[in-house]
């Protein structure tokens, strides 16, 4: 199943920026109702347990050291973000169940797999980044703001936007950067997303937790 842009298919990845993420206009409704869902999951777990645990991916399976490697040679639909250059770092690695429930293993959930960089920048750091990637990073984080994301979120995909184009800070003497990516910019602005709307996402989250629920308790 491919993409979609503004409907149609697409047969090839796009890069990440703003101009192709589409904001549904009850996007601010579906995140109180997620919120009251997690809620609802973490006090029916604390009553059946007497433990509070996350709303989701609550049992961990494992937690390991790792050192991963990007390669050379990437695709550039992989060659974005964290991806943009051949480099390792050291990293923390979590398996875990999806539930918010800490199920036994007989029960067949899908398993979660995240790493944690552990040479990322400092929260709020951006000592490496010229003073366009600033003026960048804050126009982009204005436009979001203008069509209601909140300021923290705003600025969050703000720099999450200049690392993707330009691969990281390019101040002078920080050893990083490289030509920037335009390739979703050259799409005239088209804006994709999830077919399913996300008021039908909310409902499918509560949905598969009630299904677990049920099976869990026959």
């Amino acid at each position: 199943m491919f993409p979609t842009i503004a409907g149609d298919p697409v047969s090839s990845p796009i890069p990440y920026t703003p101009d192709v993420e589409r904001i549904d206009q009850d996007e601010a409704n579906v995140n109180a109702e997620l919120a009251d869902t997690f809620r609802q999951i973490i006090e029916t777990t604390y009553r059946d347990l007497g433990h509070g645990f996350r709303g989701v991916h609550a049992k961990s399976h494992a937690l390991l050291q790792a050192r991963v490697r990007l390669l050379e040679g990437l695709p550039p639909h992989y060659a974005q973000g964290v991806f943009a250059e051949p480099k390792s770092f050291d990293a923390l690695v979590r398996i875990s169940t999806s539930a918010g429930d800490i199920l036994p293993d007989s029960v067949s959930l899908i398993r979660g797999f995240a790493i944690k960089r552990r040479d990322a920048m400092p929260k709020g750091d951006k000592s490496s980044y010229s003073d366009k990637q600033e003026r960048k990073a804050a126009h982009i984080e204005e436009g979001y703001e203008d069509r209601g994301v909140s300021h923290k979120v705003a600025e969050r995909r703000a720099w999450a936007t200049v690392n993707n184009k330009s691969g990281g800070g390019n101040k002078s003497g920080s050893g990083r950067g490289k030509a920037e990516n335009h390739d979703s910019s050259r799409k005239s602005g088209r804006k994709g997303g999830s077919s399913q709307s996300a008021s039908d996402r909310s409902a499918a989250a509560k949905k598969g937790w009630e299904a677990r629920r049920r099976k869990t308790s026959a």
